[in-house]
């Protein structure tokens, strides 16, 4: 697959996302993510990713919509599963729509039932997908075993903040450091992504 690019400006994973023209010329791989005058939620936008990235797939990603630490530590597991955002109260039909469309065997959940309670796992199981987890005591555990169990041979690791800036009264900010175009995973950012048209 030829190398793209994207650019992004991320909440959670992306409220918005944009795109500079080349030459003047909108690129032919385009993703629409969101229209100019529309504030989509962070899961919308994580499905309007996934439907930019990925037709199907055999593994799918799944963190919680409120609080970016888990989801940003995956980007090793988003090189071939494309990552959704779900509610820590249950999945929204959004997203229990996109999971039927890219029809997995396996459903990754990314933290501990604190983050992705139990309840979301049983949906999840009741709905015929195999569930798994990548979890620890807290966020930084949880990251560490994404990377050791999904990056074992790893020669390079990035280091991001674990929490929102002390002056953010948002809890999805991250820092600046976090939103790096490094820190965002290949296969994932497999298409250059701008604003939807306004009309």
């Amino acid at each position: 697959m030829r190398a793209r690019t994207i650019v992004a400006i991320l909440g959670v994973l992306g409220v918005l996302v944009i795109a500079v023209p080349v030459g003047g010329q909108e690129a032919d791989d385009t993703i629409f993510i969101a229209k100019d005058d529309e504030q989509p939620s962070n899961a919308e936008i994580a499905a309007r990713l996934s439907e930019g990235t990925f037709a199907t797939a055999d593994r799918v990603v799944l963190a919680r919509d409120d609080d970016f630490a888990d989801a940003l530590a995956s980007g090793v597991l988003q090189q071939d599963a494309p990552l959704l955002l779900v509610s820590r109260d249950g999945m929204q039909p959004r997203v229990a729509e996109r999971l039927g469309e890219l029809a997995p065997q396996e459903v990754v959940l990314l933290g501990g039932a604190a983050a992705l309670p139990a309840a979301i796992a049983d949906d999840l199981t009741d709905r015929g997908y195999a569930v798994s987890r990548r979890e620890g005591p807290s966020r930084f555990e949880t990251a560490v075993a994404i990377a050791e169990r999904d990056a074992p041979d790893a020669t390079a690791a990035i280091l991001v903040r674990a929490f929102p800036a002390a002056d953010s009264t948002d809890p999805t900010r991250r820092s600046p450091t976090a939103s790096r175009p490094a820190a965002w995973p290949r296969r994932t950012a497999g298409r250059s992504c701008s604003p939807r048209p306004s009309s």
